[in-house]
């Protein structure tokens, strides 16, 4: 599994929260039995860009935390993008009480598990995502 990274944002992101993106990538890849040969790239950008993707992409004008882009099937080795703000989840992990290594991370899952086809619409499908994240964060912890 390849991730390419994009940290041209406002933020410097540690060595270290590649090493933890990469190894999420692929146990929740090896959980979900997908290609090992796969690809997908994760930018880190400010609440400027996420704010205008948001707009543009979704129709929001609003910041976000995280957006997932999955590329269509017919392109079966590239999952597609996942773009997190680094702003975004400074404040989250602030106002949750925990590390900007731990909210990244939690994004960057939930980014992936979009990609993988999961959703949170609505109520049934919303519990079955944040089981399979949970399960992915904590899979050593069991």
């Amino acid at each position: 599994m390849t991730v390419y990274f994009d940290d041209s944002g406002e933020d410097i992101i540690p060595e270290s929260l590649y090493e933890i993106i990469n190894k999420l990538t692929n146990k929740c890849l090896k959980r979900h039995n997908k290609n090992e040969m796969a690809e997908l790239s994760c930018s880190f950008v400010s609440v400027n860009e996420i704010r205008q993707l948001n707009k543009d992409y979704r129709g929001m004008d609003s910041e976000t935390d995280v957006l997932s882009f999955p590329v269509p099937f017919a392109h079966s080795f590239t999952l597609g993008d996942i773009v997190i703000c680094t702003s975004v989840a400074k404040a989250q992990a602030e106002k949750y009480g925990h590390s900007f290594e731990r909210e990244i991370a939690f994004l960057f899952v939930h980014g992936l598990l979009h990609l993988l086809g999961y959703d949170h619409k609505d109520e049934p499908g919303e519990k079955i995502m944040r089981g399979e994240q949970r399960a992915v964060l904590h899979e050593d912890e069991e």
